[in-house]
């Protein structure tokens, strides 16, 4: 069947082609050919012009094609060091790695065999190295579901140890995941003498002059009547020691040590604990944590109009770390405290003292400020309270609910995939129906979604100008993220890190300097670090037409390591990689327009133990996530049979859809031929008669 014309289109083509012909073969005086080669010519010309102007309308042809579809094996291994941290580690450095070449080998027979790895992430390789320092199961079942939706994918292969501390709870992935899960169940089940630090809490900043808290979970199995020597070293000098008696064979003890900061600045704290003679974990004996010292307790003002579940929600997260203030407008007087950050929650308010609030903020010249918009904020008040975001429309009847979702290009600060695929869970914000002008230098971090529609509306955003840096938050109720944080993964851990880094971003006060570097203060050993840089011209428009390099410097070691940044749009972005654990300063430099600009500071590469803290496999996850899904549960002696079962498997097996093709016919070789041998061979035939 042909498409893509109007079928009366044919009557001007075909006009087109005999008024060409008639011209050409009846109307010539000069043309001496017989009467039947006149015809023959004649229709030659015809039917020629006739395919070339019926191919200038763009036909197209519908075909049906079979596609044919091979199946597909996902063959998922755990690259976490969990692995390698029993007695057997030789066995999963060495056989085992030949044992999973020959499984991909057998099922790429017949297969099609896509490799990934996974461990803090999932990456789409081959390459093991059993040195990540955390497993997340779910976040590789929620990805190979949303990868493969509609793909004829047999089986999913998942070689673990079922040692999951990180992410949800893989079973509520697996009772909705529509692929069986055949898995083969790596590592140590026998628990041998173990002494550990099962956790450690500890306020990141204190403050200078003061005595601080650290409480560590000490945990001791199969090591009764024995003794653990624990001590803190602060800065490499030894400050605390303590011994614990063991007087069972699973033990957890809470040790509660004070610690004087003397000092301010960035101080190392590193908790040991003597293994036992024998142990053969001591990946756990050890802990590293780094605190700030702070000579000045920044202060924040929660002011409102009226008492709401989001001031709690804003306070429990950084009340720890800051003087808090909380206040009702109505009854709060101008003070003469200096504060890091304002928050006005639905302030300027109908109704309310508007006047006071541009006071405070003269008054409060270095403050950043933190919007919360809702349905009692006086818009004509609020735009003319700050100049760079304005609001129309609104009101307290034109209410909606606004879900998150990440905009994945915000720089402002990281948020990773872990958070936002949580974050885009957590029930709406009540935010008002609103119209929003932002200024081209807003950067949005979340987006309303309303009603399954993703809008241009930020749901948080941020702004800067001269004098401060502005947050906005366009809807209430973010106190239901906190509680739902809670309810579907039993901690906090999206909240608190989606909070903690606005306040902190805001906090840090606008920086006059042409070159400026934006980076985490702290990661995890083996998390990917990553910088942005922005340069101002002396105009102070952002520019990014100088090389730009980095200097990285362990302060322990001293080792450096030297980068180049990468130019995008209009800004620098560089993916540092992985580093060992440790402090780090961090140098950057150019030369611009033959003046020299540089920016320093340091980061933190923590060293993560979640690997450590339990190295006894969980072949029961791994048999639970087999049952949900129909698949198989095998121990690596297993390993060889997997093909056989597989291959033998009838419903994992090739499909076929039958799908509508639109080709444009001027595609087909044979139209393009037989268009030349029509005015190749009546060209020839003038030519032997005597006619050009």
């Amino acid at each position: 069947m042909i498409t893509g014309i109007n079928w009366w289109m044919i009557i001007p083509v075909l006009t087109t082609a005999l008024v060409y012909a008639v011209v050409m073969y009846y109307r010539h005086p000069r043309l001496k050919l017989s009467p039947t080669l006149k015809r023959f010519l004649f229709v030659l010309r015809f039917a020629a012009v006739a395919l070339i102007a019926f191919l200038l309308l763009a036909p197209h042809l519908i075909q049906t094609k079979k596609v044919v579809e091979q199946p597909m094996v996902i063959i998922a291994q755990d690259n976490s060091a969990s692995i390698v941290s029993g007695s057997d580690a030789g066995f999963y450095t060495k056989n085992y790695l030949d044992q999973l070449q020959t499984l991909k080998s057998k099922l790429s027979d017949r297969f099609e065999v896509v490799s990934y790895t996974f461990g803090q992430e999932l990456q789409k390789n081959d390459s093991i190295t059993f040195d990540e320092q955390a497993t997340d199961i779910s976040a590789l079942l929620n990805t190979v579901s949303n990868t493969y939706y509609n793909r004829n994918v047999g089986a999913l292969v998942l070689l673990s140890d079922g040692i999951n501390n990180k992410g949800i709870q893989p079973e509520l992935v697996a009772t909705s995941f529509k692929i069986p899960i055949h898995s083969v169940a790596l590592g140590d089940t026998v628990q041998h003498p173990d002494l550990g630090i099962a956790d450690v809490r500890y306020n990141k900043m204190v403050f200078n002059q003061t005595d601080f808290p650290i409480e560590i979970a000490v945990k001791a199995i199969k090591a009764k009547g024995q003794t653990a020597e624990m001590e803190l070293l602060l800065d490499g000098v030894l400050v605390q020691q303590q011994r614990i008696n063991i007087t069972s064979e699973k033990q957890v003890s809470d040790i509660r040590w004070m610690v004087s900061a003397t000092q301010s600045g960035r101080k190392k704290l590193q908790i040991n604990i003597k293994p036992l003679e024998g142990e053969l974990q001591t990946l756990n004996n050890q802990r590293t944590i780094y605190i700030d010292v702070l000579n000045e307790q920044q202060k924040v003002l929660l002011l409102a109009k009226a008492p709401h579940p989001d001031l709690g929600a804003f306070q429990s997260v950084f009340e720890d770390y800051y003087q808090v203030t909380t206040a009702y407008l109505r009854s709060w007087t101008l003070d003469q405290n200096k504060y890091s950050l304002i928050i006005l929650h639905q302030l300027p308010a109908k109704g309310e003292n508007a006047e006071m609030l541009k006071n405070l903020l003269r008054q409060q010249p270095d403050a950043s400020v933190l919007f919360v918009v809702g349905t009692e904020t006086d818009f004509t008040a609020f735009n003319n309270l700050q100049q760079l975001v304005n609001l129309t429309g609104g009101g307290s009847t034109a209410v909606v609910d606004a879900f998150p979702l990440i905009k994945k290009e915000f720089s402002v600060f990281s948020l990773s995939d872990f958070v936002g695929n949580r974050l885009e869970k957590f029930p709406p914000l009540t935010a008002p129906f609103i119209d929003a002008n932002l200024p081209v230098t807003f950067q949005t971090a979340i987006h309303q979604r309303i009603r399954g529609i993703e809008t241009t509306i930020p749901l948080l955003g941020f702004a800067s100008d001269q004098a401060r840096h502005y947050g906005f938050l366009m809807g209430t109720g973010i106190w239901k993220w906190r509680l739902a944080d809670y309810q579907q993964n039993d901690n906090q851990v999206v909240f608190n890190e989606l909070v903690g880094k606005t306040v902190n971003y805001l906090m840090v006060k606008k920086d006059p300097r042409r070159l400026q570097l934006f980076t985490e203060n702290e990661y995890l050993l083996n998390e990917p670090i990553f910088f942005r840089a922005v340069l101002y011209n002396p105009a102070m428009e952002q520019v990014n037409d100088a090389d730009l390099y980095l200097e990285i410097k362990h302060q322990e070691s001293g080792k450096a390591y030297n980068f180049l940044f990468s130019r995008t749009d209009s800004t620098y972005q560089l993916n540092v990689g992985r580093l060992p654990a440790g402090a780090y300063n961090y140098t950057s430099d150019l030369l611009y327009a033959n003046e020299k600009l540089s920016f320093d500071g340091t980061f933190v590469v923590a060293e993560s133990t979640l690997e450590g803290r339990n190295t006894v496999a969980d072949h029961a996850l791994l048999q639970r996530l087999s049952q949900l899904t129909g698949g198989s549960f095998r121990l690596p002696s297993e390993i060889e049979a997997l093909p056989t079962q597989l291959l033998q498997d009838p419903s994992i097996t090739s499909t076929a859809t039958y799908n509508k093709m639109f080709e444009p016919i001027i595609s087909f070789s044979a139209i393009l031929a037989l268009i030349l041998l029509l005015l190749s061979l009546e060209w020839f035939l003038r030519k032997i008669n005597g006619s050009y």
